[in-house]
């Protein structure tokens, strides 16, 4: 079953309104037992944009007023005009995913799971194409020359990462959907862990 062919108004009928919850009754949960759920939603979130000032701390360290300007304007760029394209795609799995796991329905699971990547990767080339122009339009807004080509630059290099950072997105919030998010925190740790050395290696060692 195609998610072409999938009638949305079918598969509602088929279950009435109180199908749609696995519990009758709302379920009572402590404080401790939120915090142990909520915790690695937030250490993921929180990881999520750490990268971001890992690299701002390690160019902050050489005391180039013009590097320092240049990755700041280039995180922003990114996060304003990459990473909030592709996580507002991404949301669009929050409900999907939910209502298809909710009524243990894995195929239609996984055919949005194969339709977000490829809307990520349409919204990749789209975005990959406009960030080219970036040193164009930072002196269209009248930025420092030296400056706007160190942030296109910058950009340059990071572009890439966006199509990984859109396609874990996708991945962790299947992992979350299923109460996997523990494992979704573990692998975002290690790729911080892991930019923080290349960060060490690039700017501390081999400048």
């Amino acid at each position: 079953m195609s998610l072409g062919s999938y009638d949305t108004q079918d598969s509602f009928s088929e279950f009435d309104n109180s199908a749609l919850f696995i519990d009758k009754e709302p379920v009572r949960v402590s404080g401790k037992q939120f915090f142990k759920i909520a915790f690695p939603n937030v250490l993921l979130l929180t990881l999520n944009y750490l990268d971001e000032i890992i690299n701002t701390l390690f160019i902050a360290s050489l005391g180039d007023e013009v590097l320092i300007a240049s990755v700041g304007l280039g995180n922003m760029t990114l996060n304003m005009i990459g990473l909030s394209v592709l996580f507002g795609l991404g949301t669009t799995l929050d409900t999907l995913l939910s209502h298809a796991s909710g009524n243990n329905n894995l195929k239609i699971c996984g055919e949005y799971l194969h339709q977000a990547r490829l809307v990520a990767l349409i919204a990749f080339v789209i975005l990959t194409i406009g960030l080219s122009y970036s040193e164009a339009f930072f002196l269209l807004l009248n930025q420092d020359p030296r400056v706007a080509t160190k942030s296109a630059l910058y950009l340059k290099y990071r572009i890439p990462s966006l199509f990984f950072i859109a396609f874990f997105d996708i991945q962790k919030k299947l992992l979350v959907c299923f109460g996997k998010e523990r494992l979704a925190t573990v692998f975002q740790l290690v790729g911080t862990l892991v930019h923080t050395f290349l960060n060490y290696l690039f700017v501390n060692v081999w400048q």
